[in-house]
């Protein structure tokens, strides 16, 4: 699951609709920038709920975050500045830093899902969340399911500067199903 998914679903069941009241909480300032992909001052969030949520920073940027994709392709030292920038209270350049907005691979523009896992999720948790691997350029089907994923009306860079985005903005219900995926589609989304 994605940080933001975690944070979003945080905000909703303490009931705040003020975003800047639920960045106080989470991070004891007001002024961070959420970022569903790579978001940072990870360190600073621990400060805050630590003690609800026994984690260390490096635990949330390897499960929570985009952060593991890029081991293979950027060198131990850049893979550590990146964690660095992901962890600590300035501005956050992993973007920059990953080469992301010099690539051409085109990344999601709105959050994807597959409506099995979906459904799956709501059933065993009571929630459903955004799946990590969905939100990966190139992901285009469930590795699990064989199904295509489904673009959702909500975009991955909210039109709220502060607000994190959950699976409880969603507006209409996830459909049951999807088409199938081809062979290359799962084998890709497996690797």
């Amino acid at each position: 699951e994605l940080l933001g998914s975690v944070l979003a679903r945080f905000i909703a069941r303490q009931g705040l609709t003020d975003d800047k009241v639920a960045l106080d909480q989470l991070f004891g300032s007001r002024l961070i920038v959420p970022s569903a992909l790579w978001q940072g001052h990870i360190h600073q969030l621990l400060q805050q709920v630590g003690h609800v949520w026994l984690v260390n920073t490096r635990q949330v940027q390897e499960a929570h975050t985009l952060l593991p994709l890029f081991r293979p392709f950027v060198g131990r030292r850049n893979y550590e500045r990146l964690a660095g920038d992901m962890s600590g209270q300035r501005q956050n350049h992993c973007q920059l830093r990953a080469g992301v907005n010099a690539s051409i691979l085109q990344w999601p523009t709105r959050y994807q899902i597959c409506p099995l896992c979906w459904h799956e999720q709501l059933r065993q948790y009571g929630y459903a969340y955004w799946q990590r691997l969905f939100q990966c350029p190139g992901v285009e089907s469930c590795p699990q399911h064989g199904c295509l994923l489904l673009d959702t009306e909500l975009a991955i860079q909210s039109e709220h500067r502060h607000h994190f985005v959950g699976t409880q903005d969603m507006r209409r219900p996830a459909p049951h199903a999807s088409a199938t995926a081809s062979g290359l589609q799962i084998k890709l989304a497996r690797l």
